[in-house]
């Protein structure tokens, strides 16, 4: 009897054993399909927040070229102030200028549509095109007025380049890739 009570326990542990292997079969294909799943849900995570990451570094720096335009316009008033000309005299009203942080007074508004900010050896942003080129342009548009001048320093850092520049301060936002600084500057001491 001792044999056959043996025999049956041996069988039906078999059969369980068997019952077991094809559930963990399932259970690990299961596993696997997760882990994958998981996977590849924080790599796209991951991807998406390096883009977002990227494109706010973009408009930091992006806003901080447009103030700097505005901040040097300001600065060849005020120098005009200074030497005892007119307020306005280098700040010739019209569009698609440029005006570099190493300007060399009088002669500091450019109006030649060469928007393009290159890095200099020093790490800073030029119109000189011998240092290292970069995404970012930047133009400024000085308004005409005889008791004030409002300027709008726009940057861009749109793959499109120069082409990207919309034609109004309301269409210069993130999703176009634009910033803007605006500024009114009026006579001093005249």
């Amino acid at each position: 009897m001792e044999p056959k009570k043996h025999m049956e326990k041996t069988n039906k542990n078999e059969k369980m054993i068997r019952k077991h292997k094809a559930f963990s079969l399932i259970e690990t294909l299961f596993a696997v399909l997760l882990i994958t799943t998981g996977i590849l849900a924080v790599m796209g995570l991951v991807g998406t927040g390096m883009t977002v990451s990227l494109d706010a570094r973009n408009q930091l720096v992006a806003v901080e070229l447009a103030q700097e335009g505005v901040e040097l316009a300001r600065n060849i008033r005020d120098n005009n102030w200074e030497s005892g000309a007119e307020s306005f005299q280098y700040l010739t009203a019209g569009g698609n200028c440029r005006v570099d942080k190493r300007y060399v007074y009088p002669t500091a508004i450019v109006c030649n549509g060469q928007y393009r900010l290159y890095l200099d050896g020093n790490g800073f942003y030029t119109h000189n095109s011998a240092g290292t080129p970069t995404r970012f342009y930047r133009r400024l548009d000085i308004g005409s007025g005889t008791d004030s001048r409002s300027v709008i320093s726009m940057v861009t850092w749109d793959s499109r380049g120069a082409s990207a520049f919309p034609n109004d301060t309301a269409d210069c936002d993130t999703v176009h890739k634009c910033a803007y600084a605006e500024v009114v500057l009026s006579r001093w001491g005249e």
